[in-house]
């Protein structure tokens, strides 16, 4: 059985299948997490604005040889993960937009349609790069439902106060501005080196833009893991 044919098996099971084009083939970043294995491979460049077209085409051409297969009753989502998508320039932003339209005209053909576009951050992002980002959120939710997901990380992601503070910034302008439905999902990642920082100082910023969020009126899945340096996990 294909790798292709196999998702499709599990999809039945699960009445879920999420297709993530840039999951292993886009590792660029803006940040610089000392449990990422980006620092060890060779993709810490923006891939060309031809390769990354040749992404989404291959996405598009997937679902062309796949949809057919999908049961209607499962649930298609788009996963754009990176590294950090969200930094890119107007031109790789028409080419995410391409192929979110395509890949729905190709999935119409075939009865199907995309039942939710996730978009993942760090929202470690400049005011103009936050404003593409919502320019390319609205334009998703013509398409489907649009969720935005990050993650609150004190130890592996937030490595300054200016970081922190960059974060919430950007995610209460988002909760408080943005005409979001569902409204954005955030996760606590917790390690055991920021619990026990969390326990014993409760008074520390990184807890106090944490309750400042948690203020906001939102739910918070909370992953608890221990961080391997520059591993895949």
């Amino acid at each position: 059985m294909s790798y292709s044919d196999d998702v499709i098996q599990r999809s039945k099971l699960n009445k879920q299948i999420t297709i993530s084009p840039f999951a292993q083939s886009f590792r660029w970043c803006n940040n610089d997490c000392d449990f990422c294995y980006l620092k060890t491979t060779m993709f810490q460049k923006p891939l060309s604005k031809s390769d990354f077209k040749q992404l989404c085409i291959n996405t598009i051409n997937w679902f062309d040889e796949y949809a057919i297969k999908i049961p209607e009753d499962v649930n298609i989502m788009i996963l754009l993960i990176g590294g950090e998508l969200y930094c890119l320039d107007d031109e790789y932003y028409k080419l995410l937009e391409f192929l979110i339209e395509e890949s729905s005209k190709v999935l119409k053909k075939y009865d199907r349609k995309i039942g939710n576009i996730g978009l993942v951050s760090n929202l470690l992002l400049s005011n103009d790069r936050l404003e593409r980002l919502h320019k390319f959120y609205e334009f998703c939710k013509t398409i489907s439902t649009t969720d935005i997901n990050t993650s609150y990380d004190i130890e592996g992601r937030f490595k300054t106060k200016e970081k922190v503070e960059l974060w919430y910034n950007n995610f209460s302008t988002i909760a408080n501005t943005w005409n979001c439905n569902p409204r954005p999902e955030f996760e606590m990642v917790l390690t055991k080196s920021s619990i026990l920082k969390f326990i014993n100082d409760e008074n520390c910023f990184e807890v106090d833009y944490f309750k400042k969020a948690l203020n906001l009126g939102y739910k918070v899945d909370f992953c608890t893991k221990e961080y391997q340096p520059n591993s895949k996990e």
